[in-house]
């Protein structure tokens, strides 16, 4: 984590999280959105190119079969704010924030806002599936957009070009709209790819249920909102 390797392209996971940012700063004009030059960042063009490279149909099956039947371990959601907060990055001098002032500073903003109390909670828990990190997984399989495997991927997705890496794409089924899906099925019914958001999806729904609210559903569709970027399926949230 604290150090820049092949494996490991990006200083520090932030780096995503800034890239993401600039892609969707206020007053940028059309031309800007699909301007990725990967000399700019060659550290996030390496990331997207190991990302889109091994995110395969296998690779998702085997992370489902090993983390959906929650065997890992048990604790609260504050204990799992502490444990990420063991994440520590010692190549970024320049800020003294930890994972839970992070994970903090979104749930108050969120709150200063005047969102409901299940938004606050969504805040809060939004990165806990960067634990990933902590289980030995690598960047590529931590953070980046939310893709759904299987079927066509989405021109909206950076860098599609390097899906061309990827031994699902000389798969005939995989490159079908549909894929190996029904059309018209649920977004939770598709294999989406690894990652720091999919991570909640197992339990957090019975986590949020517990606010007093409806809106458990949508929370779950907002913590996959930020990095999702969906294939030309016809899917409900």
């Amino acid at each position: 984590m604290n150090r820049q390797t092949a494996e490991n392209p990006l200083k520090k996971l932030d780096d995503w999280d800034d890239f993401v940012a600039s892609r969707y700063k206020e007053n940028k004009v059309r031309e800007e959105f699909r301007n990725y030059d990967p000399d700019v960042n060659p550290g996030v063009a390496e990331f997207y190119r190991q990302n889109h490279a091994l995110q395969t149909v296998d690779f998702v099956l085997a992370k489902e079969r090993e983390y959906q039947p929650l065997q890992k371990e048990q604790k609260t959601i504050w204990e799992a704010a502490e444990f990420l907060n063991t994440l520590v990055d010692d190549s970024d001098p320049d800020t003294d924030l930890t994972q839970i002032d992070h994970l903090l500073q979104t749930s108050e903003a969120i709150r200063k806002d005047g969102h409901p109390r299940w938004f606050v909670l969504t805040g809060f828990i939004h990165d806990l599936g960067k634990v990933l990190c902590l289980y030995g997984e690598p960047q590529w399989a931590v953070v980046g957009d939310t893709f759904p495997v299987g079927c066509a991927y989405a021109d909206s997705i950076v860098f599609p070009e390097y899906f061309r890496a990827n031994p699902d794409s000389q798969n005939p089924l995989y490159r079908e709209l549909y894929g190996i899906y029904e059309p018209h099925l649920w977004v939770r019914k598709c294999s989406h790819v690894l990652g720091a958001r999919r991570i909640h999806l197992p339990g957090d729904k019975k986590l949020l249920a517990g606010t007093g609210t409806v809106h458990d559903a949508v929370s779950l569709v907002l913590l996959r909102a930020s990095t999702w970027r969906l294939s030309p399926l016809n899917v409900s949230a």
